[in-house]
């Protein structure tokens, strides 16, 4: 079968596998309910009984952004309880590798630094991760009755930890329920300790398009007004230029959360499908809608990887990214080159119309050429790296089958249109063709790719 990835088939193949996989995971927790494991003492019985209850709520039983990154914090909890069953006390001073696994899970965690601080109280690991286990199950006790299904029980106090990704901020709460928010009193540190009649939800947000905005902040508020318009602008540009990414876009993106903090650029997360936090401030128009489609591509990538084993994931950063121009393990180079492919096409795709009488005087000209020829570049590097951790075992077949259609693309794009995208860069922009120059040479060093 040959692989279009605008191809609404293709699409709908891995967003039925999700759902799918969710519908699994789900009945599984419901079986699992029924007959008490090992494990139950861990769980505190507040959090018990709580679990009988709500995993046979009706709001459980299709999928959707809330219920699924519900579940990535069962799925957490699960893992902690598991890891603990494993764990071997070390002799020495050095940790086993139990002991470092439960250490970095709590180190990568929204609480590493008060569990940091709590450890260096106790220098107990297992006692200080059973007590932070707590913060989990308050969490997913929280995050059920704000996002899910509030009329379970008649509940009062929450202890929610915000959740900057969806909007949440330290005046403010989302609820995906219904994807308002409420206005609260300040928020001490990363914790919401309070009542839960106080989230009034009742303030709708902006909209635009098939995309929302969730403002985290009154300063991004004050902002809202020209942030939904340039969304807008990049949304009718993309629709007008490239329909075929416009589609792409429309399938994988629904939340956009503006974020205005120095050096973090625009993110998205695995566990929270269709949301993107894009950098609304550091970064021009084009850059805009480069963001919007490279988030896009990482939601693409995440459907896929939930329904098919593509690679065989380790820490072990082998793996040159031209991108960040450091190593990087398995994981970080696969999404890579599929992620950075949204922006090769979307810059071919406005190179294309660049010489049209009415091509938005937003967008960059030689910015354009000069993206387009580094993203093929890159990405035509990256699949040495790609081969190599294919003979690593890294890769599956399915795995370079899917991404295959980005090698033949790019190999058509050198051979055919890169020396017309020269020519036009070196014929109208002096400058930027002397800077692209610089970077192919320094980019393509054989001591930098080594």
């Amino acid at each position: 079968m040959k692989i279009n990835y605008f191809d609404k088939n293709f699409q709908n193949h891995y967003l039925e596998q999700t759902h799918e996989l969710y519908q699994e995971i789900l009945e599984s927790f419901r079986e699992s309910v029924q007959s008490p494991d090992n494990y139950d003492t861990i769980l505190s019985k507040e959090f018990q009984d709580f679990f009988k209850k709500a995993i046979h709520s009706d709001e459980l039983d299709k999928f959707n952004t809330q219920n699924w990154y519900w579940f990535s914090l069962i799925q957490d909890l699960v893992h902690l309880i598991s890891m603990h069953g494993d764990l071997e006390i070390s002799d020495s001073l050095e940790l086993s590798p139990t002991e470092d696994e439960l250490f970095n899970f709590w180190h990568d965690s929204d609480y590493a630094k008060i569990f940091l601080i709590e450890l260096n109280e106790t220098k107990d690991l297992a006692k200080t991760s059973l007590t932070f286990k707590s913060h989990i199950e308050s969490q997913i006790i929280s995050f059920f009755y704000i996002h899910i299904d509030s009329s379970l029980e008649n509940i009062t106090k929450i202890q929610y930890n915000i959740i900057p990704e969806i909007g949440d901020s330290e005046t403010r709460i989302y609820s995906l329920k219904g994807l308002k928010y409420s206005e609260i009193d300040q928020i001490d540190g990363i914790l919401y300790d309070g009542e839960l009649n106080k989230l009034n939800f009742n303030k709708e947000n902006l909209k635009n398009s098939f995309i929302e905005i969730n403002s985290s902040s009154p300063e991004i508020d004050n902002e809202l007004t020209n942030i939904s318009q340039r969304v807008e602008d990049a949304i009718k540009i993309i629709h007008k230029l490239s329909p075929p990414l416009f589609e792409v876009l429309s399938r994988f993106t629904r939340v956009i959360v503006p974020i205005n903090e120095k050096g973090v650029v625009s993110y998205s997360m695995q566990s929270l499908p269709y949301f993107s936090s894009i950098n609304m401030y550091d970064r021009d128009f084009t850059d805009l809608l480069d963001d919007l489609l490279h988030e896009n591509g990482h939601h693409y990538m995440n459907f896929i990887l939930n329904a098919e084993e593509l690679i065989y994931e380790d820490d072990e950063k082998i793996y040159y990214s031209p991108w960040r121009k450091a190593l990087r393990p398995v994981r970080g180079i696969y999404h890579a080159y599929f992620t950075f492919y949204w922006a090769f096409r979307l810059f071919h795709d406005l190179f294309e119309h660049i010489d049209d009488v009415d091509f938005p005087i937003s967008i960059s000209k030689p910015k354009v050429i000069s993206r387009l020829l580094e993203e093929s570049l890159m990405l035509d590097i990256v699949w040495d790296e790609i081969m190599k951790a294919k003979e690593h075992g890294k890769v599956s077949e399915s795995g370079l089958e899917i991404i295959q259609p980005i090698k033949d693309e790019i190999d058509v794009f050198i051979s055919t249109k890169k020396s017309v995208a020269l020519k036009k860069l070196k014929s109208n922009f002096s400058s930027e063709y002397n800077e692209y120059l610089e970077f192919e040479k320094i980019i393509t060093q054989k001591e930098f790719l080594n």
